[in-house]
């Protein structure tokens, strides 16, 4: 854990007590998680077909990369939907 992430999250009132600690952790990066999953969601619903299927596959692929990299796999049926 880096110096400014423990500094943010352990304090006095906390620093004896594990479940304070991850409770504090889960309230102050929860909301950063779920609005990077709202984000890259509201991208892949915007992913449009315009006559150009190199462009459509390279769109998907990179929101795809996007739902990897914040620890999220999408299933197959759902990219044989968004097809």
């Amino acid at each position: 854990m880096s110096n400014s992430i423990f500094t943010s999250v352990i304090n006095n009132s906390n620093e004896q007590d594990p479940y304070l600690i991850w409770q504090d952790i889960k309230t102050i990066y929860a909301l950063d998680s779920l609005l990077s999953v709202f984000q890259v969601w509201n991208k892949w619903l915007d992913i449009q077909f315009d006559q150009d299927m190199n462009t459509y596959i390279s769109q998907m692929e990179e929101i795809l990369a996007e739902f990897s990299s914040i620890g999220l796999k999408v299933l197959d049926e759902l990219i044989g939907c968004g097809i």
